[in-house]
């Protein structure tokens, strides 16, 4: 499994979905603390799958999403 990786060494590819945690309020009435979520970094910042209207989350760090399992290779009949 890949490593948590600080947004202070490096960022991901633009438009590269990564999940990241954050911190920070999307809303009012919501705070999140050190969540998982999902995100792609943009050139003007991180947008949040859950939250793309979020603009000031804070994303400490991040790590590239696993590549998807290989479906297994049945023949039909």
């Amino acid at each position: 499994m890949s490593e948590w990786i600080s947004v202070k060494d490096r960022l991901p590819a633009i438009g590269e979905l990564a999940l990241v945690i954050v911190s920070g309020h999307p809303l009012k009435n919501i705070t999140l603390e050190d969540a998982f979520e999902l995100a792609e970094w943009a050139e003007d910042g991180w947008i949040l799958e859950m939250w793309p209207e979020w603009m000031d989350a804070l994303v400490t760090h991040w790590m590239p999403l696993p590549e998807p399992p290989e479906e297994d290779k049945v023949e039909t009949l």
